[in-house]
């Protein structure tokens, strides 16, 4: 009765196991990569500012440029980092990598990015005189504007890139 106790435990465990360290490995990946996307983020909004607000760009072609930009940053990191790719892997991953990346970049991000900046026109200059309120600074509404459509777009193009990455780019070899 006993010995039938500990095998039915013994067999739970090892079902179990796999399916745990599955999730510490998605764990892993997903800490791994919201830190190197927050990096590229800081990259991205870092460009898209100085050339769409100092430059002048059309904020659509402005994004595309300072996200590619900050892809090429991803890719490295996010192939030797997170997922632990080897030199061997870039010719199977850049060209699904870059798929994936561009459907969130000119898909994605533009389309957002252009909606909010065409449509939140007022939601930015509320952003703006609630900033000169609270912190004694007014910067420009389009300015808010440019980075409230940002960081909304960014959010949802991230979620999508990591999980099209995890599935389709690097494949979970393990």
């Amino acid at each position: 009765m006993v010995h039938r106790y500990y095998t039915q435990l013994r067999e739970r465990i090892k079902a179990w196991l796999p399916a745990h360290k599955k999730r510490q490995k998605l764990k892993y990946q997903a800490r791994r990569s919201l830190a190197i996307g927050s990096i590229a983020t800081v990259i991205d909004f870092s460009l898209l500012n100085l050339i769409a607000l100092a430059f002048g760009l059309n904020a659509v072609a402005a994004n595309a440029i300072s996200m590619t930009i900050a892809t090429v940053f991803s890719y490295m990191l996010n192939r030797k980092v997170v997922f632990k790719e080897g030199e061997s892997s870039k010719r199977k991953t850049i060209i699904p990598y870059i798929l994936v990346t561009a459907v969130g970049l000119y898909g994605i991000q533009s389309l957002m990015i252009g909606l909010v900046v065409q449509y939140g026109e007022a939601a930015g200059v509320a952003a703006a005189d609630l900033s000169a309120a609270w912190f004694g600074v007014s910067p420009s509404a389009d300015a808010w504007l440019l980075n409230i459509a940002k960081l909304i777009a960014g959010a949802v193009a991230g979620i999508w890139n990591f999980v099209l990455y995890r599935r389709l780019v690097f494949k979970d070899r393990g």
